[in-house]
């Protein structure tokens, strides 16, 4: 009860409730650990960050498959400017946990420092460990068009073209990439397959807003020059 009404008192910022509160569920059971977790983001929420660290440390030394105590140390970490330890520590988080956010806090952190080909790599392995999940697929497609990994964007783009049920929208990004990278032979070609896709599309749906914007992109992209 007292753990659980100290993480309330945290959340809606009575901090001094709240430390009494952990002090009191820390007085009752000392191998409760949980205490240590919440007592560390109770010292961030007071500007404490050295003190949060120190807590840190000894949380996941008790508990070192924990996600979310990984992850909250990760964050500290980088900010002191050990990013490499705080990696480490998410790619345990990433190993311990099936959210997809720990993995999207992984490749966020790698692309920051400049490791666009790691941070793909990640949201891939995670990806198929879980079944395959777009959403972190698409998400390292971001990743690489950022980065200028052209070819690596290209790769990706053509495997979500030829599975995802909309590949006109797949095929009008690809030729917005090849343009961007000067391949224009390469995108007028791809602007025709994504005006090939679209004409499939029933007239309906074709007549949406969000569709007619497109339909009239790819149309722009598709005429002769």
């Amino acid at each position: 009860m007292w753990l659980r009404r100290a993480e309330l008192y945290r959340q809606h910022k009575d901090l001094r409730a709240a430390e009494a509160d952990y002090a009191k569920a820390g007085e009752l059971d000392p191998r409760l650990d949980a205490v240590g977790l919440g007592l560390a983001r109770l010292r961030l929420a007071q500007g404490r960050e050295r003190d949060a660290l120190g807590l840190l440390d000894g949380f996941i030394a008790k508990q070192p498959d924990h996600a979310e105590g990984r992850a909250l140390r990760a964050e500290i970490l980088e900010r002191r400017g050990s990013w490499k330890k705080a990696d480490a520590d998410l790619a345990a988080a990433v190993a311990a946990s099936t959210e997809p956010h720990f993995v999207t806090q992984r490749a966020q952190l790698l692309e920051r420092h400049g490791q666009p080909e790691a941070a793909a790599r990640c949201l891939d392995e995670a990806s198929k460990r879980r079944g395959r999940l777009p959403v972190l697929e698409q998400h390292a497609l971001d990743i690489e068009e950022r980065a200028g990994l052209t070819d690596a964007a290209l790769r990706r783009l053509e495997f979500f073209a030829g599975c995802e049920p909309r590949p006109d929208i797949w095929l009008a990004r690809t030729a917005r990439l090849l343009g961007k990278a000067g391949r224009g032979a390469e995108a007028r070609e791809a602007w025709g397959k994504a005006a090939a896709a679209f004409e499939k599309i029933p007239a309906a749906r074709r007549s949406l807003a969000a569709n007619r914007k497109l339909g009239a992109e790819i149309a722009a992209g598709n005429s002769p020059k």
